[in-house]
């Protein structure tokens, strides 16, 4: 499995002042790229981890948990992918809208871990 250290702390955030409804969220691994460049995709399927929550109110959060991973056994890591998908409901509005963050590590010329950043 991946390696605990190596998974982004990934929280789904109500900005807005309406409520959303029938969230439905996951977090999946992409892939790792090493000092080389050569990027390395899941070992294994990742299973459906789609997460659900009937209602999120203003400034409430949902913590969510990120799955799959793959073999890191003699990887110098440069970066690490995930993806977070959000769908849900505005407040008065009868279509669902999807949402899709690409959340990256950035390491040091060493392998060693810098921080997270979310597009």
């Amino acid at each position: 499995p991946f390696m605990a250290s190596l998974l982004p702390p990934v929280e789904i955030v109500n900005q807005s002042l309406l409520p959303i409804y029938k969230i439905d969220y996951s977090c999946e691994f992409v892939s790792i790229q090493d000092l080389s460049g050569f990027a390395v995709p899941p070992s294994a399927p990742v299973p459906n981890s789609t997460m659900t929550q009937s209602v999120l109110y203003h400034a409430q959060k949902i913590p969510v948990e990120c799955v799959g991973g793959t073999n890191l056994g003699g990887v110098r890591i440069k970066s690490a992918e995930f993806r977070v998908f959000i769908s849900y409901f505005p407040l008065g509005w009868p279509f669902r809208r999807h949402t899709e963050y690409r959340v990256a590590s950035e390491f040091d010329v060493r392998g060693n871990f810098l921080h997270w950043v979310v597009e």
